[in-house]
């Protein structure tokens, strides 16, 4: 049986914790996010499969609207469900060489995203 493992990824200025964990199929934000944000909403989801295996779900949450002109301006957060058991630390580092082929930013909030 696959384990399931759950991170959340506190984009731009939300400053949220760097993982959160709770019972698949819940409709509402998961707890780090609703802290952050009470009324939150999912805007988007979608599954990511290499060469036909199921790799994770995401799920984009945000307190407003977001726009494809202006995404980089709104603050949102990112919640990915893997579908493979992996360790904490191997996702979050993987994540942050993910996210600089995107652009840099700062060491500091890559080191607190890993120390979290």
């Amino acid at each position: 049986m696959l384990q399931r493992r759950r991170c959340v990824l506190a984009l731009l200025a939300a400053g949220l914790p760097a993982a959160a964990v709770r019972a698949r199929g819940t409709p509402s934000a998961p707890a780090e996010v609703a802290a952050e944000w009470p009324h939150a909403r999912r805007v988007g989801s979608g599954r990511l499969r290499f060469l036909g295996l199921h790799v994770y779900d995401a799920r984009l949450w945000s307190p407003g609207p977001l726009d494809a002109g202006d995404w980089a301006t709104r603050p949102f957060a990112l919640e990915l469900v893997y579908a493979r058991s992996l360790q904490g630390a191997s996702i979050a580092s993987r994540s942050l060489a993910e996210m600089r082929r995107q652009g840099p930013f700062d060491d500091n909030t890559s080191a607190r995203w890993l120390t979290a």
